[in-house]
This record gives structure tokens, C-alpha cells and sequence, in this order.
């Protein structure tokens, strides 16, 4: 299987070790702008994603949290011109079979997702989450390790929720926020908010911004 890793950061390397647990059998290929980075396969820029050569690869989005936009815009589009977004779910991972995982998906080792939740495009749900029934995560967001999140919440595109966070049942967090570690989320979030804190604390809004 050849297997294209889009972004060659921190979340690539975890990937790389995912898959030679899951199959040996796996040809590697990186895409990143930066060409000094370290990676032991072949490498390629971000603008040779769509050349006919790789028309048979398997991508995997690995853009970190601050590349969301960037990372929502490549898996458009290789969607757009028919090419293969795949996610990686770790074996250890607890899916209910009700529960959706879209395209480019990364579920690293100890998560669990309840039934009748939604895991849009591009999300990351990293090492022990726990994510109960009913909620929707939207495309690109960013679940941190030992996040927990309750029933019936959304979370928007592009956000970012910090290491061991809680959220409320019948919550909503917007798009593009950022939700510090450790943060106990008991309300909803409009869009471009940064937070943290038990209680939660408004750091900067886009109400507030000139």
C-alpha cells in the first residue's frame, strides 16, 4: 500500500509508528514544504500532490493545529480531482458502529467514540479521547490528548481543544477557537475564541478584536 503523509511534523511521525503496527507492508511518501525536514522516505512538495504519479497514493493530512486552513484546502483539493484521502484509526480505538468517520481522519491509540457521533473530514482525535454519543465534529478540528467530551456537543472547523479538557452536555464550540489544557468547558463558544481555565475564561474574542 502506498501511503502519502501530508505534513511531516510531530503528528506524521505518530502516524508512521500507527501504520507499521497495523501493516509492514507500506510504502511511504512525505509532502512538506519545509526541505530540511527529517524524514527517512521520499519527500515532495506540497505542489506535486496532485501530479499523475501519485494518482494511486493513499493520502493522510498531518498538518498540525496551526496549519488548519492550509489542511482543509488540500483535502478539498484531492477531493476535487478524484484522488484517495484515508483515514488512520489505531486498533486499540473503541468506534461504535453507529458512529461516522469521514475522510482523513487520524484516531490515535486509546480513544473511544460513542454512537450516532459524526467525525467530519481532516479531524484528529489523539491519544485517549473519549468522546460520547450524539456529538459532531466538524472538519479539521483538533481533540487533544485525554479530551472528554459529553453528549450532544458540537465542535466547529478548525478548532483546537487543549490536553485534558472537559465539555458539557448541549454545548457548541465555534469555528477556529482554541480551547486551553486542562479548560472546563460549561457553556457555548461563539467563533474565534481563545479560552482556558476551571471555570473557562474569554481570553480573546473576535467581538473584542479591532
Amino acid at each position: 500500500m502506498k501511503i502519502g503523509l501530508i505534513g511531516l511534523g510531530s503528528i506524521s511521525r505518530q502516524v508512521c509508528s500507527m501504520l507499521a503496527s497495523i501493516n509492514q507492508d507500506i510504502d511511504l511518501i512525505g509532502f512538506d514544504d519545509n526541505i530540511n525536514v527529517d524524514f527517512n522516505y521520499t519527500k515532495s512538495a506540497f505542489s506535486s500532490l496532485l501530479h499523475d504519479e501519485y494518482a494511486d497514493i493513499n493520502f493522510v493530512p498531518c498538518l498540525g493545529y496551526n496549519q488548519f486552513k492550509l489542511k482543509e484546502k488540500l483535502i478539498g483539493e484531492l477531493l476535487l480531482h478524484g484522488r484517495k484521502v484515508f483515514s488512520v484509526i489505531h486498533p486499540s480505538a473503541i468506534i461504535s458502529p453507529t458512529a461516522s468517520i469521514g475522510r482523513g481522519v487520524i484516531i490515535f491509540p486509546g480513544v473511544i467514540i460513542d454512537s450516532n457521533t459524526k467525525i467530519h473530514d481532516g479531524a484528529v482525535l489523539n491519544s485517549g479521547v473519549i468522546v460520547s454519543h450524539n456529538v459532531n465534529l466538524e472538519s479539521t478540528c483538533y481533540l487533544a490528548p485525554g479530551v472528554c467530551i459529553c453528549v450532544n456537543v458540537t465542535i466547529g472547523k478548525r478548532t483546537f481543544i487543549g490536553a485534558g479538557s472537559i465539555l458539557s452536555n448541549e454545548i457548541t464550540v465555534g469555528d477556529d477557537c482554541i480551547v486551553g489544557q486542562g479548560s472546563n468547558i460549561t457553556r457555548s463558544i461563539k467563533i474565534e475564541v481563545s479560552c482556558i481555565g476551571n471555570p473557562f475564561k474569554i481570553l480573546k474574542s473576535k467581538l473584542t478584536l479591532k
